[in-house]
């Protein structure tokens, strides 16, 4: 059986191959799943409180109508046939969509766009994060303040397993303990499609990643990959409130980056748009040449992920 990228891949394809560049189709794509894996959480309240699905936003049916005018019946079929390969894929942990951008030949090489495969950021992320199960046992005990009883239900939540151990931190243990717990902060400066991140993900307890006991955030010089890390983070539930195109921040957004990323990012965020693919091209074709402008994220990429 095909991987899921490729089935993915193979509906792009079909739909590409009617006049359009591969490039486009994807990007519209992006688009429409991204859209459709935001609505999901106000359709689901409104069918449960008024048993219709909610109106869509006038920025989601301008897309709507924008994709329905732009391709034929057939065509859109073929679109919603590759989201519904996508949503198959998160039956475990993979990366698909990143994979099918890397074998459309989408991607960018001139900005570096070469994805991690999954079961390499699988391998770094447990490199990485060694053993991240006990730094939040060490957290959630660190947040109980020498309360011993509170130690007690720590302990006793570990002796749990499965659906049982996830109801007991949810619903019994964490809303005494969540104010006071340090968050695990996972970082990636140039997220890509997130693959990254999802492999840190994969090793961390559901309870841990649903409580924003570990938090992730990122940007990208590619609004592209911004999207397809956003529906990565949509398909597997993961908070990713603050991922971000780097020329979508403001200023403030800025200057709370990391202080080793605020000067590349604050160099960056002063070019001019109509000078910023020629920017991405020149850094890119510098930055294991010299450590300046975005130098400083590159040498962090090759982490791939950082804990603070």
């Amino acid at each position: 059986m095909k991987p899921y990228s490729q089935r993915i891949l193979a509906a792009l394809e079909k739909v590409s191959g009617s006049g359009r560049s591969m490039y486009q189709v994807f990007d519209d794509f992006l688009d429409m799943a991204l859209a459709t894996l935001e609505s999901i959480p106000a359709h689901l309240e409104s069918a449960r409180t008024t048993h219709a699905l909610a109106d869509d936003t006038g920025e989601t049916k301008a897309l709507w109508d924008r994709l329905r005018n732009q391709y034929s019946k057939e065509d859109f079929n073929r679109l919603h046939e590759a989201f519904e390969h996508l949503m198959d894929s998160a039956s475990e942990w993979q990366d698909a969509i990143g994979e099918a951008f890397m074998l459309s030949n989408a991607g960018n090489a001139r900005a570096g766009q070469f994805f991690t495969p999954f079961h390499v950021s699988i391998l770094m992320a447990k490199i990485t994060f060694g053993d991240i199960d006990a730094e939040i046992r060490h957290r959630l005990y660190e947040a109980c303040e020498g309360d011993i009883l509170l130690q007690m239900q720590v302990t006793m939540g570990y002796l749990k397993s499965g659906n049982e151990q996830y109801e007991f931190f949810i619903g019994t243990l964490l809303p005494q303990l969540i104010e006071k717990i340090k968050p695990i902060s996972v970082c990636d400066p140039a997220i890509g499609s997130g693959g990254t991140m999802l492999a840190a993900a994969s090793l961390v307890p559901r309870f841990a990643l649903d409580s924003k006991i570990v938090i992730f955030s990122g940007c990208d010089i590619d609004s592209r990959c911004v999207k397809m890390c956003k529906i990565n983070f949509l398909l597997y539930g993961l908070n990713g409130e603050h991922l971000k195109w780097l020329w979508g921040l403001s200023l403030f957004e800025a200057d709370q980056l990391p202080e080793e990323l605020k000067p590349a990012a604050q160099e960056a965020l002063a070019v001019p748009e109509n000078d910023r693919e020629q920017f991405v091209n020149d850094f890119n074709d510098t930055r294991y040449q010299q450590p300046s402008l975005f130098g400083t994220i590159g040498a962090l990429v090759e982490k791939n992920i950082t804990v603070g």
